[in-house]
Parts: structure tokens; C-alpha cells; sequence
């Protein structure tokens, strides 16, 4: 590294770039990044560039992964003096340098958390478990070693790609040793603390995961026979604690296990709604809305709900996730795009359009509508995946009447035209098609408002809504 290209802290942009996006950031060399640890530009002395996978923008939180490393050691060393001098242990510190970016606050995304998970492991198998202290600091340490080294295994293998031959091995490796030590963790530490069982709980939970994955794609029944039996503790310990959520969450994990295993073939519903529902909102209320993971909570959830056909509240948590992600992470970061492609898709409006000729009958992108009330539309779209990859310039743009078309499942729409005593009261009402009842040739939609009930609709008395209205 190049003393020439060291900058001081006010240079390194710890507080005022924090709020610029990295696309506005200046490009000029007095603006270019450099490591908010040891303030130099460029790679590290081994050429490993400058990395950042967290919520700092512009210049902020660049740094190189050797200072990242040697910064959380030093944090952990330092929370590890704290817990001696005073006899209170914080768990959370002694990691926590290891997990999250000190400048933003949010825990480390895709690779780097996988780099960072890894460090972490080794650094307590050196610095606990394989301790060479000789002073009174030793016995802490050794009552310590244990539950810091299964929790960093449970951390490493939760990032592991089963995919990947390397990373299935070392996961292999790991569950072998975690095994006896979560064994030895539940006898040393869990009868006097009842609390720590969560940890236990966890480390099933992970350990049931890994042998589930690796099972089923390597077409291991018994593998996957293990991975039953870890989730079926685990489900034993989250309701022996009471833990409500984390029941939910692993009943479901066990309920896919045993599908996989079942004779039947028969597979786990997917869109369990009052689960993601109750996760979101769990996260929002222990770690607010600008969380990172309170924000992927609910991209999962808003998916769910496009799936299971809930149109407009999937388009109202994702525009609201857009703006929350946007704030919080930049517009050029990976968790907001990734949200604005989701309700991008959402926000298509699909057709089927009815032909005499049935070879030209498909699925179609509804655009508008025209002065006279037909529907302007483009496709067709590909039957295989109407919402994927398109050829736009092969696709063709015209008007068909209304009653030629067939508003997919899911799609929001707006009442009109109901005259009957018994229904003219739902002109003006959004909701969303429910599915088409062909024996009365009409949609059952579902309506957002809270108290009116589902109701057959002809397809000539509600429009397809594309812009949503503000929510009263």
C-alpha cells in the first residue's frame, strides 16, 4: 500500500457520505473510496481489493476483509476484557464485530458474510478452544470456548452453499463436531440455564437444514431421515420455551422434510400466510422496519402474497419495501433492486384473451384501455413463464373488446356499472380476481375493504386497476 494514497478520517467519509448514493458520489480521485480502518485506497498488501456489502453509501464503508478481520478480533478481545474486569458476559458483543458493519449498523450481505463467518469460526477455535492463557483469564475463557464455538459453527454453516462439493464437505465436517458439542453444551450449561436451550434449538434447526438440503439433492433418503429427526427436536425445544414464532418456522421446516420423505409425494402448500404475516410484524417490532432482515421478512411475505393470489396488499407492502430499502440502503443497492424487480413483476397485469381462432388465445400484458372501454394489450407472453424473460419487439400491441378478456388470478380491479340493490354498492370498490366461476361466467373478487364480503362479478362491470389509489 501506498503512503501517498493514505487519506485522514474526515477524508474517509465516515458521516457525510454516508447519506449519498454511490451512483451521486463524485468521480474524482479526492472522492475515490478507501478503507475506513486503515485509511488507505487500493487492494491490501496480498491485493485483495476494498469490499462493502452492508447500507453505507457513497465512499463509506469500504474496507479491505484482512482490516475487517482484524478489527473484529480486536472488538471481540476487547468485549472479552469488559466481561472479565466486570463478571458480566455480553454474548452479542463478543460477535457482533464479526456480523454487522459498526457505520450503518447492518449486518454483512452475501459474500462478505460468508468471508466474515468464516474468520469468525477460526478465530474462536484459536482464541477460546485451542487458548494457551495461563492467568486467571484462562477459566473464562474455557467457559466460554464452548458456547461461542457452537454458535460460530451454527453461523458458518447457515452461509454454506450445499451446492458447492467444497463448501457441502466442510459443512459435513462441521455438523460431525457440532453434534457431541451441542450435546456437551446442553449438559454443562442448559440445566442451570433453561434459557441458553435456544441456543440448542437453533443449532438443530440449522443442523436438520443442512442434512435436508444435502439429502434431497443428493437423493439421500437417510440423510434426509436424520434431518427429521433434528427437526423434530427442535420443534420439542422452541415449545418447551414457548417460543411461538420459532415453532411455526420449524414445524414448517419438519413439515417439508416429511413431504420429501412421504411415500405420497404430496408437497407442503407454500403459501402459509398467518406465518410470514406474523414474522414480518414479529421483526418490525424487535428490530424496526430499516432492519435489513425486517425488510427481507418482508419481501418474503409480499412474494407469498402475490403467489396466493393477494394482488394489492403484494403491490402495497412491496412499494412501501421500495421506499424503506431505498432510504435505508441506497437505490443502487442489491436488496432494493432486487425489491423493485419483485413488484415490477407484480405490477404487470396479465390477460388471457379469448379468440375465435383458438391459436391465437394466450396470455397478454393488459396496458390501458381505450376511449370506447376496450383493453389496449401486448403479448402474447410465454404460457411456460408469462411473467419471465420477454422478446419485446417479437410481441405485438392492440385493442380487443373487454369481454374478450380474462384478468389473471390475483390481478386488482376497480367495480363499475353494478346497478342491482344488492350490488351497487360495490361500484367504486377495489379488490382482487379471485378466480373465474365458469359456471356463472363471472370473477369472484376478493375486496380490500375490511367487511365486504367476496362477490361474483361479470367481467364488463369492473376494470383492471394499474395505478393502485392511495389506501383510505
Amino acid at each position: 500500500m501506498s503512503p501517498s494514497k493514505k487519506r485522514n478520517v474526515s477524508e474517509a467519509g465516515l458521516d457525510d457520505d454516508h447519506a449519498d448514493d454511490a451512483e451521486n458520489a463524485p468521480a474524482n480521485a479526492d472522492n475515490a473510496p478507501c478503507c475506513w480502518i486503515c485509511l488507505e485506497e487500493g487492494p491490501d498488501e496480498s491485493g485483495a481489493p476494498l469490499v462493502r456489502d452492508c447500507s453505507c453509501r457513497g465512499s463509506a464503508g469500504f474496507a479491505h476483509l484482512s482490516c475487517l478481520v482484524k478489527y473484529a478480533e480486536t472488538q471481540s478481545e476487547n468485549a472479552f476484557e469488559r466481561a472479565f474486569e466486570s463478571g458480566t458476559i455480553d454474548f452479542d458483543k463478543m460477535v457482533e464485530a464479526f456480523k454487522q458493519c459498526p457505520n450503518c449498523m447492518q449486518e454483512y450481505q452475501n459474500n462478505l458474510e460468508y468471508q466474515m463467518q468464516k474468520y469468525r469460526l477460526s478465530f474462536i477455535e484459536s482464541d477460546y478452544q485451542n487458548s494457551r492463557d495461563t492467568d486467571e483469564r484462562s477459566g473464562l475463557r474455557k467457559m466460554l470456548a464452548l458456547p461461542l464455538a457452537v454458535n460460530a459453527m451454527v453461523g458458518r454453516i447457515n452461509v454454506l452453499d450445499v451446492h458447492d462439493e467444497k463448501d457441502r464437505s466442510e459443512g459435513e465436517t462441521l455438523v460431525a463436531k457440532l453434534l457431541p458439542m451441542v450435546e456437551e453444551y446442553t449438559a454443562e450449561f442448559c440445566t442451570q440455564a433453561p434459557i441458553l436451550l435456544h441456543d440448542v434449538a437453533v443449532a438443530y434447526g440449522s443442523i436438520g437444514n443442512f442434512l435436508f438440503v444435502v439429502g434431497a439433492n443428493t437423493e439421500s433418503r437417510e440423510m434426509c431421515e436424520k434431518a427429521k429427526l433434528y427437526a423434530e427436536k427442535t420443534c420439542e425445544l422452541f415449545e418447551q420455551m414457548g417460543k411461538e414464532i420459532s415453532l411455526m418456522s420449524a414445524k414448517r421446516n419438519l413439515a417439508v422434510v416429511e413431504a420429501y420423505l412421504s411415500d405420497s409425494g404430496e408437497n407442503v402448500p407454500d403459501h402459509d400466510l398467518d406465518f410470514y404475516r406474523v414474522y414480518y410484524n414479529d421483526k418490525i417490532h424487535k428490530r424496526g422496519e430499516d432492519d435489513a432482515l425486517t425488510i427481507k421478512a418482508g419481501v418474503e411475505l409480499a412474494e407469498k402474497l402475490h403467489h396466493s393470489h393477494h394482488g394489492i396488499e403484494a403491490e402495497r407492502l412491496l412499494t412501501k419495501l421500495v421506499e424503506t430499502s431505498s432510504r435505508v440502503h441506497g437505490t443502487s443497492h442489491e436488496c432494493t433492486q432486487r425489491v423493485v424487480s419483485i413488484l415490477t413483476g407484480v405490477q404487470v397485469r396479465g390477460v388471457l384473451v379469448e379468440f375465435k381462432d383458438e391459436r391465437k388465445k394466450g396470455w397478454y400484458q393488459a396496458l390501458g384501455y381505450e376511449d370506447n372501454g376496450d383493453c389496449i394489450v401486448q403479448g402474447p407472453m410465454s404460457e411456460e413463464s408469462p411473467y419471465g424473460q420477454r422478446n419485446l419487439e417479437e410481441e405485438q400491441k392492440f385493442s380487443v373488446p373487454s369481454k374478450q378478456i380474462l384478468a389473471a388470478t390475483g390481478t386488482p380491479v376497480i367495480c363499475h356499472g353494478l346497478r342491482c340493490r344488492s350490488n351497487s354498492h360495490l361500484n367504486g370498490k377495489i379488490g382482487d380476481v379471485s378466480y373465474y366461476d365458469a359456471k356463472h361466467s363471472k370473477c369472484v373478487i376478493n375486496f380490500e375493504e375490511e367487511g365486504l364480503e367476496p362477490a361474483l362479478v361479470n367481467v364488463t362491470n369492473f376494470r383492471i386497476l394499474f395505478d393502485l389509489p392511495m389506501k383510505k
